[in-house]
Order: C-alpha cells, then structure tokens, then sequence
C-alpha cells in the first residue's frame, strides 16, 4: 500500500501512518458489520463487533449503537454505561434523557429514573413526557402521592396524554378513591372507547365498587377488540370464579394458557419493546 501511495502521490507512507490507516480501515469494517447485525436482530454479533470497534476508537455512534444492542438483549446495567458516556457529551440532549429514562424503567431502578427525569425537567423546553414518567418513577417508589402531584401537572400541559390519565386512575384506585378513578374512566370513555387499556381500567373501578356482572361483561368488550388480550381472560377467570362461573373461569384460563408466550428470545425483544410503549406517553 505504501509503494502505491507513493507511485500516485510521490509521497511515501510511513510505517506509523500505515498501522493508523489499518486500524481506521478495521475499525470502519466493525462498525459496519455491527450496525448490519443490529439491524438484522443477531445481538451477539452486533455486540462482538461493536465492542471490538472501541477497543480500536472510542467513537459516541458506535457506543450509541451498542447501547441499542445492550437494551434489545436486556442487557441494561450494560447499555446504560453507554448512555452515561453519552449523556456526558451531550448533557442537553432530550431524546438521550428519555433512552436512559426509558432504561432505568426497564432495570426498575426508580431512584434514577426520577433523577433523571428532573435533570430533563431542569432543562429549558422540555416535553411534558418528562413529567409524566416522573409519576411513574413515584409510583415505583411507592409515593403514590407525589405521583399524582406530577401526574397533576403533565396534564395541565397537555390534557390529552391519555396514559396520563389512565395511570391517574390506577393510582386514585391503588388509593380507595373509587369514585374520582370512575370520573377519570368516563372521561377517557369519551374520548378512547375503544381503546383496550381504558376498558381494563373500567373493569378495574367496577370491580373496586362491587360491580362483577358488569366488569365481566367489559372484559368481553375487550376479548372483541382484541381476541388475544391474555390479561382480559386472565381477569375474567377470576371474576367468573367469584360469581360461581367453575366452567367459564376455566375456559377463560385455557385460553390464556394456550396465547402464553414460550419464553424465546425474540419474547425478551417484544417485552423490552412493550416496555418502551407503556413509557411513551405518546405511542412513539
């Protein structure tokens, strides 16, 4: 390679200039092969490949593409390291705070969440998503509460954060606060009936005051929309049960059994993909 540089450019490579275009030349083959495999869902050698990368440059892409590979292999305590680094280059970035907010959810580690929840709250314009998983990070906390406080106040700022206010029904009911969780179910009903999430929340408030018939029969508003809702069997079978329903609870509970995932890999995907939509607010 040194003789042609110095054929076409009469300027001959040295040995040190070499090793650096060797190593770059590597490091871009890495990178490559890394971000194909993470594309292509093969984690093991997006991960092999892209930490091999670093070993030759610390480079922020790379480890933004191996903190994917890390979250998409459940490998949280691992991607967020990543992120740290990240975030330490870029201490303003919003769609970074969330990643590590959305991170922290998946580890369960509330403390952080919250911390960094209020680092993006503390920052000029920022989302009222921030908020919101703020609550959330208050409820796994146990400070149900503060919970609502922060809840309060996403929805002040945009009303129609439905999760917002189906996750203030949880937490009026978590806290016997029966009738203002109907309250927050009849306005969610006016605006998403059909939506699956806030028919469970009716099941839930009418269980909470008694009314079986009629949470068994929004369960099967739920089974309609949507034949393999594991929960709404799940909860159905219970509610049968206590009405005297042996058979129908039974039924119910096959049916759950037979829709249960297998426990596969790509269930870890789907299940660090489910997280990242109960954390978006927004559906994103």
């Amino acid at each position: 390679m040194g003789f042609l540089k110095s054929l076409f450019t009469g300027k001959v490579e040295t040995q040190q200039e070499q090793q650096e275009n060797d190593a770059q030349r590597k490091f871009d083959i890495l990178k490559f092969d890394g971000v194909k495999a993470l594309k292509f869902h093969d984690m093991v050698q997006a991960e092999r490949c892209l930490v091999a990368a670093l070993e030759i440059k610390d480079d922020l892409e790379v480890r933004d593409y191996l903190s994917q590979a890390f979250i998409q292999s459940a490998q949280f305590d691992e991607a967020m390291e990543e992120l740290e680094v990240l975030l330490r280059a870029e201490p303003s970035n919003q769609d970074l705070l969330m990643r590590m907010v959305q991170v922290a959810f998946l580890k369960e580690d509330y403390e952080q969440m919250g911390q960094l929840c209020q680092q993006a709250i503390d920052l000029e314009g920022s989302s009222p998503t921030f908020k919101y998983m703020y609550a959330r990070a208050k409820q796994g906390l146990g400070l149900n509460a503060e919970a609502l406080e922060w809840l309060d106040k996403t929805i002040a700022e945009n009303e129609r954060i439905m999760d917002a206010h189906l996750l203030r029904g949880d937490l009026l009911l978590e806290m016997n606060r029966n009738d203002e969780a109907e309250k927050e179910t009849k306005w969610l009903l006016e605006r998403f009936p059909d939506n699956e999430d806030v028919l469970m929340l009716v099941v839930h408030v009418q269980q909470a005051q008694g009314q079986l018939a009629e949470a068994i029969a929004t369960c099967g508003q739920v089974v309609d929309l949507n034949p393999f809702n594991i929960q709404a069997y799940q909860e159905r079978a219970a509610l049968r049960e206590k009405t005297g329903d042996a058979a129908g609870a039974a039924e119910d509970l096959r049916l759950a059994a037979d829709m249960a995932p297998e426990g596969t890999s790509e269930d870890i995907e789907q299940q660090v993909n489910q997280a990242y939509r109960n954390t978006n607010p927004f559906g994103m």
